[in-house]
């Protein structure tokens, strides 16, 4: 492919956004104390995406002449996120085979391999791969989707005996019925899965590394799996799951060992922060697979550059009765924490230098005039501090050229009694499955127990579910013009908005 050409990729963005782009490009890959992550805090609505689009152009162009191949990493919350932005954070022709949309970290394994006469991804000059938390990071106890287990089929069938490859079969068969037992058999016979050489190698190697696992399928192998059952009993399916989400786990790390990243954009990161966990006692599986890939060198020897993307990258302060005792402060610092990977020096300092300019300001709150000048000094410092690896742009008053307001937009709304009855709908919701006041999240959106996931309302809620069903049917029952309808959905029937 050709060399894309920075100043027309960069000419749609405004100036505001261009300040953004030359800022984090410098702090991410020219500064010499970078610490190469970068966090772009802008307010919501003033085009973060585009910001990280010319932030990757600049990349790209930098890293042209001295890397062979340019991978591009996008990790956000769902593939539907992925699906919307992808394509606009694309840089390259439009005919060309730049980037892949591998939802799922094990599917790598396929994605990089060469198929029909094509070069696989792995030979591109350039790809953008998207990755979601939930299906890449978090195995769990999951047998995952289909096209995983058959990845897994073609890598582990070499490394037993052929007698061992019906029971093979079975195992990794997972949850597809009996009437498809036939079909999924056939595929695995007659539809051979292209394979990335690479990973292939890789994978069989740390395989035969792992002793216990390979102990523990031969003992499925033996125990439940060497013929087919029309029901395996509970225990046969637990042990199966647990080592079928081992072996994802393991492909997983392959994986992230044959990618060559150069840039990581985490978009909206706040919604799977955990992942960004570095504290030894608090990592799970899940964070440790996410740090091999941050913490990944690139072909170049230089630790691979992270693009966080957040309007809302840590709990602001807010006096809402109902948040009241979230800890702002320490959340703060554990994005900072991150975004200094981890040098505690430079984040005692930061700390320090906070205590200051808030000490500062609560003296001249106080009445001691004297201190405008001190709070001019330790606001200075703070700023210093805090530009080596986050920028904020907001709404006019925030820009020095007040170029900051891309559409003047001044929506009015009026209070419905529709409105009144979902709020007493949530807050019933909420009052059965133990949460708090729903009403700070009841003005962000309608039908707001759908809506949901990721946060402790929905774990409370499954529980319930689990414990005692018949709390929620009641809420439902007496609610059920604010909750929407299966039925309804289904239909395509119209919804109140």
């Amino acid at each position: 492919m050709n060399r894309p050409c920075v100043d027309e990729l960069l000419k749609p963005l405004k100036p505001f956004q261009s300040r953004t782009v030359e800022h984090a490009f410098h702090r991410l890959f020219i500064a010499e104390d970078s610490t190469a992550r970068f966090l772009v805090a802008d307010e919501v609505g003033l085009g973060k995406t585009l910001v990280a689009r010319g932030i990757i152009a600049r990349a790209i162009d930098h890293l042209w002449d001295d890397v062979e191949r340019i991978d591009v990493i996008y990790i956000c919350s769902n593939s539907s996120i992925a699906r919307a932005n992808l394509h606009k954070l694309q840089v390259g022709g439009a005919g060309e085979r730049t980037f892949a949309l591998a939802t799922r970290l094990t599917m790598l394994a396929t994605e990089l391999a060469p198929r029909d006469g094509e070069p696989g991804l792995a030979d591109n000059k350039l790809n953008f791969i998207s990755f979601t938390p939930g299906t890449s990071f978090d195995m769990g106890r999951s047998t995952g989707q289909r096209r995983e287990r058959e990845v897994l089929f073609h890598l582990l069938a070499p490394c037993f005996k052929p007698r061992r490859r019906t029971a093979l079969m079975n195992l990794l068969q997972g949850g597809i019925g009996r009437n498809r037992k036939d079909d999924w058999r056939r595929g695995l016979n007659n539809n051979p899965v292209p394979l990335d050489p690479e990973i292939m190698n890789r994978f069989r190697i740390a395989f035969r590394k792992r002793s216990n696992l390979r102990r523990e399928l031969h003992e499925l192998f033996d125990g439940w799996f060497h013929y087919y059952r029309e029901e395996w009993p509970d225990e046969a399916r637990r042990r199966r799951n647990e080592v079928i989400a081992e072996l994802r786990r393991l492909l997983a790390e392959v994986c992230v060992q044959a990618l060559d990243p150069d840039l990581v954009i985490l978009d909206e990161f706040q919604r799977f922060k955990t992942l960004l966990e570095t504290r030894e006692e608090y990592l799970d599986p899940a964070a440790r697979l996410a740090q091999d890939l941050f913490r990944a060198e690139n072909s170049d020897g230089n630790p691979v550059r992270t693009l966080l993307l957040s309007a809302t990258p840590y709990k602001l302060y807010t006096a809402d009765a109902e948040i009241g005792n979230e800890d702002h402060y320490e959340d703060f610092l554990a994005t900072t924490r991150f975004l200094l990977d981890e040098d505690e020096a430079r984040v005692e300092k930061a700390r320090r230098r906070l205590s200051r300019f808030g000490e500062a300001l609560k003296a001249a709150a106080a009445g001691e005039a004297d201190r405008i000048e001190t709070i001019k000094t330790a606001k200075a410092e703070v700023e210093s501090d805090l530009r080596t690896i986050m920028t904020r742009t907001e709404r006019v008053a925030a820009s020095e050229e007040r170029d900051a307001m891309v559409v003047e937009c001044q929506p009015t709304s009026t209070l419905m009694p529709a409105d009144v009855r979902q709020y007493l709908a949530a807050d019933a919701m909420f009052r059965a499955v133990g949460d708090r006041d729903p009403m700070a999240l009841w003005k962000s959106a309608p039908y707001l127990a759908h809506f949901m996931h990721g946060y402790k309302f929905n774990e409370r809620l499954d529980e319930t579910l689990e414990r005692s069903p018949d709390t929620v049917s009641e809420v439902l029952r007496q609610h059920a013009s604010a909750f929407l309808s299966a039925e309804a959905l289904l239909e395509w029937s119209a919804l109140d908005p």
